[in-house]
């Protein structure tokens, strides 16, 4: 199979350029598009030499090595600690587009010595790395969302009277709520059913009698049932904060179901 010159150096820079995109993305290291290209070129010029003069794989491999390490001086400028984790991301996302690449060729066989194919198509390539690396790049943005939101979810522990009940609570930073300069946490509905042991039958005919929480958004207006527990403890930073004759409001919409938490809390518990 004939590989023109031109297009094995637009492969290769395009298929680098996806690869150092990935890693930019992963560890978020300050750089510019036209140091990622011209790393990029640099990497497609080693490749270039090592598929035209070379044939021991010892060198080939030792050369893959130092163009990884030009590559990423030209692009990053980092400490030692960081040159090496974006050398092992490099390495890693190169393995993982292998991988990706060989499981779409049909004829790719497993061997007791390795894997053997025929020639692949450097265009093929060169897609899937534009796919893969498009990919990688919305998924990464939604893990650091998750990531972030999650940082402020707490573990509360609820007691009233005897009854206890773990739940997740999220620190809303808006929920500025107070009763008599108390703070509220709005707790959903079927944590306070399991809390109280009550079905919604039974809340629905003999909810609890207590002052309501008026509450006027954008969305509408609500009114929240208040209750005070025996007590609420937080877990916080390996430590347990308590929290005695805590003031909570009933969420009767059970709008967190689609959450990983079942309260929202005040900053000022903590």
């Amino acid at each position: 199979m004939k590989i023109y010159i031109e297009d094995f150096l637009l492969q290769n820079t395009i298929i680098n350029l996806c690869l150092l995109r990935l890693v930019q993305i992963t560890t978020k290291n300050k750089t510019t598009f036209f140091k990622m290209l011209i790393a990029s070129i640099v990497g497609a010029g080693f490749s270039v030499i090592s598929a035209s003069c070379l044939t021991n794989y010892v060198i080939i491999n030792l050369l893959k090595i130092a163009c990884a390490c030009v590559m990423i001086k030209i692009c990053f400028k980092s400490n030692f600690k960081n040159f090496v984790a974006n050398f092992l991301l490099l390495f890693s996302f190169t393995l993982a587009l292998c991988g990706f690449v060989l499981a779409t060729q049909s004829n790719a066989q497993f061997t007791s010595f390795g894997i053997a194919t025929t020639n692949i198509n450097l265009w093929l390539v060169m897609l899937m790395s534009l796919i893969f690396s498009y990919i990688f790049e919305k998924i990464a943005k939604h893990i650091k969302l998750k990531i972030n939101l999650n940082n402020l979810v707490y573990k509360v522990k609820l007691t009233n009277e005897k009854q206890t009940l773990s739940i997740n609570a999220f620190l809303d930073t808006g929920n500025m709520l107070t009763i008599d300069g108390k703070p509220v946490m709005i707790l959903d509905l079927s944590s306070y059913l399991k809390l109280t042991n009550k079905t919604y039958i039974d809340y629905v005919l003999n909810p609890p009698i207590s002052p309501n929480l008026s509450l006027n958004t954008v969305a509408g207006a609500a009114n929240l049932k208040l209750v005070t527990l025996s007590k609420m403890q937080i877990s916080l930073n390996g430590k347990t904060k308590e929290i005695s004759s805590p003031i909570v409001a009933i969420n009767s919409s059970n709008k967190f179901n689609s959450t990983n938490y079942q309260a929202l809390i005040s900053p000022a518990f903590f």
